[in-house]
């Protein structure tokens, strides 16, 4: 299972590290908007993603009364008119009478089986360990019953054991965390020991388990084949929880840095080296990764209300390099305000061109480009003629290589992927690519430039464009758009909407992709 946490404190340690095994690294992530089944923007925190085995959707979790949470699924809508692809989210598993959920996960992957932790209804003291099969009905049957804190279920990749934590207390009162197994489909059965004084397990493979061991005040992660005697092996000393990458060659994970309030993402490979950050994920939590290695879900504040909500990255192929001194720290303690968290589109500001009213302080504008010279085009079948319609413009894109982090003014070259899905051709002199930079904390659009298409496009047609686009001169967090617009009238001026508009609505926008980028 992709869906395992891992969250590594190092304590103050100066590392200075080499790679020593090729992981794949992660590209510039985005804000995915969640809407219910009736198009509404879907309401409350949106946490701890778990990707679905086929990777077409996410499993996630809101909390509901109380302590209680439910179990959702979401996956990409694609809908006449959408400026972004938005995600259809569904409720999949509830709180019951029978099962009052504080955690779950999809065993497998699999939208019908689910391992989950709560307690039963006027039984507040006893919790269990339980199988829920979602069908007609839900079925629960508890796997291991008692009175102790249980939580981070950690499922086995192959799905046939589960490693949960169980707190036990003292006379004292004070807790002490224990590792134990159980079978996934165990009836009647009883959980094994793993380890003492341990907690927060995630899988490497079907037999290498990595843990926090706690030893006094300290803390050190181990690795360890959970059904053998074997003496565990130690990694790295720190503290934490996160999830495999590489089919199991290292780790991703959520940590604090010395210089930073907040928690980033890191790497590290499984024989403990090779620990490096993640840029661009500043406040990210519980990471999971796909079962095909290609992609990276977390959850982290949306930038426009500091709420929790649901990031995905493209994993890219692996690269060797050597990377520079890292030093980590416990993260602080602090009270989190109770949130309406609201997956709602971001709103779009519009980039400040030359006709835009004063920004103070107010970046220099990109000066129009000059039409340049395209090769001549391919001949291609001319289509049928079609009455012109919001509705025949429609397209797949994507965007390679946007960094994660870039300076000041700096320049990035990406290439620019897209399939026409409409019913209309696309033409240099009709549709152009529009580039924009949006101030996550402002609202308003700081830069913005277009791009011409290259050659003729028909339906069903795909192009790929390597373009260079410019960063604003102003450092902070941005989302970085890329759209397809279609011009009122052949060789039309593009008039863009107001800086400050609270919606970047551009005229004849029928298809769009963001991105988060940090400009130092």
């Amino acid at each position: 299972m992709a869906r395992l946490l891992l969250f590594f404190v190092f304590w103050g340690l100066g590392l200075s590290l080499r790679a020593s095994a090729d992981l794949p690294q992660p590209r510039a992530s985005r804000l995915l908007r969640l809407v219910e089944p009736n198009g509404t923007a879907l309401q409350g925190d949106c946490l701890a993603p778990q990707f679905s085995a086929s990777g077409e959707g996410l499993f996630f979790l809101r909390p509901e009364r109380g302590s209680t949470r439910s179990v959702w699924f979401a996956s990409p809508l694609v809908r006449p008119g959408e400026r972004y692809p938005a995600w259809r989210a569904t409720p999949i598993l509830r709180s019951a009478a029978t099962l009052q959920l504080t955690e779950a996960v999809a065993l497998r992957g699999d939208k019908k089986l689910f391992l989950a932790i709560g307690a039963e209804v006027g039984q507040p003291t006893a919790t269990q360990v339980a199988r829920a099969e979602v069908s007609q009905s839900v079925k629960v049957r508890s796997l291991w019953k008692g009175s102790e804190r249980m939580s981070q279920l950690a499922p086995s990749p192959d799905g046939a054991t589960v490693v949960f934590t169980r707190y036990l207390r003292d006379l004292q009162g004070r807790e002490t965390p224990q590792l134990w197994r159980i079978g996934s489909n165990a009836r009647d059965g009883k959980p094994t020991l793993v380890f003492k004084n341990a907690r927060r397990a995630v899988w490497l493979d079907d037999s290498t388990l990595v843990f926090e061991r706690l030893n006094g005040r300290e803390t050190a992660f181990y690795a360890l084949n959970p059904f053998t005697t074997a003496e565990p092996r130690l990694l790295l000393r720190g503290s934490g929880e996160g999830a495999s990458i590489g089919g199991g060659e290292g780790v991703i994970f959520a940590a604090s840095s010395a210089n930073a309030a907040t928690t980033s993402l890191f790497l590290l490979a499984r024989d403990g080296s090779g620990l490096h950050s993640v840029v661009g994920t500043e406040g990210a939590r519980r990471p999971t990764v796909s079962r095909d290695g290609t992609h990276l879900a977390y959850d982290a504040p949306d930038p426009k209300n500091g709420t929790r909500a649901l990031w995905l990255a493209t994993l890219a192929a692996p690269q060797k390099t050597v990377f520079n001194p890292i030093s980590l720290r416990a993260p602080k303690q602090t009270a989190r305000k109770a949130a309406q968290c609201q997956v709602e589109p971001m709103p779009l500001p519009p980039p400040a061109s030359p006709t835009d009213p004063a920004d103070p302080p107010r970046p220099t504008p990109l000066p129009t480009p000059l039409p340049i010279p395209t090769p001549a085009p391919r001949p291609v079948p001319t289509p049928t003629p079609v009455p012109p319609s919001p509705n025949n413009d429609k397209a797949d894109m994507d965007v390679a290589g946007t960094l994660a982090n870039i300076p000041a003014n700096g320049k990035m070259h990406v290439t620019f992927w897209a399939k026409n899905r409409g019913t209309r051709v696309w033409t240099p002199d009709d549709v152009r690519i529009v580039v924009r930079w949006v101030d996550f904390d402002a609202g308003t659009r700081r830069r913005w430039e277009y791009k011409w298409m290259r050659g003729i496009i028909p339906p069903l047609g795909q192009t790929r464009i390597p373009m260079d686009i410019t960063a604003p001169s102003k450092p902070g967090r941005y989302k970085v758009i890329y759209g397809l617009i279609r011009l009122p009238s052949k060789g039309a001026q593009i008039t863009p909407p107001p800086y400050d508009a609270p919606q970047d609505n551009w005229p004849g926008e029928f298809a769009a992709t963001a991105f988060a980028v940090n400009v130092n």
